[in-house]
């Protein structure tokens, strides 16, 4: 029989209804996160409990004091996205939870964040339930032939489904980049059939 020092008493909390405040730490300094910023693509496909729509209002609810959180809010949306291309079902929730903070990030982010990484990864919540309308594809096509940066370049390649494009863009990587971008959602977009690694 266990006596009563014996005895631990546990905490058992529902994952959603978890309010402490998650920090993390940026050049020493703490900034508030998202609960679900701690959570790996596989834990938003095999939890059953995920209110898919508190997420972003857990972002809107951070005091955000330093431009580099909104990249650690665009990883959630990557983790999202690449739960959503995992799930065997394709649940609508878990794209309208990416479209929405991608949206969210588009709108609301300062600029400092890249304006074509928030474009692309929007385009891509939005490509994986529609095509994309003339207009986006002019944005689209504006980063392909304007911006410095040849990742932006072969994401909106991919997203125009200029394949011979993202091709010829997803060659001149390194080797180190190559598989860094196979870790990406957009990549999923792209037929992998047509990658051929040089």
């Amino acid at each position: 029989m266990l006596t009563d020092k014996d005895k631990k008493k546990f905490k058992i909390y529902n994952f959603t209804d978890y309010e402490r405040k998650i920090v993390y730490l940026i050049d020493r300094l703490e900034h508030e996160a998202s609960k679900y910023s701690v959570l790996e693509p596989i834990d938003y496909v095999e939890a059953s409990n995920i209110d898919f729509s508190d997420i972003l209002k857990t972002y809107k609810k951070i005091n955000i004091t330093d431009n580099n959180v909104y990249t650690y809010i665009n990883q959630d949306l990557l983790n999202i996205l690449l739960a959503y291309d995992m799930h065997e079902n394709k649940p609508h929730k878990i794209l309208q939870a990416a479209q929405e903070i991608a949206k969210w990030l588009l709108d609301k982010s300062d600029d400092d964040f890249p304006n074509e990484i928030k474009v692309i990864n929007y385009f891509q919540a939005l490509k994986r339930e529609r095509t994309l309308s003339e207009k986006e594809n002019i944005i689209l096509y504006d980063i392909e032939q304007n911006s410095e940066e040849l990742l932006y370049k072969l994401g909106a390649n991919i997203l125009l489904d200029n394949l011979k494009g993202a091709q010829i863009q997803f060659n001149k990587l390194s080797k180190e980049d190559k598989e860094k971008f196979k870790t990406y959602p957009i990549y999923n977009l792209w037929n992998p059939k047509s990658i051929r690694d040089n």
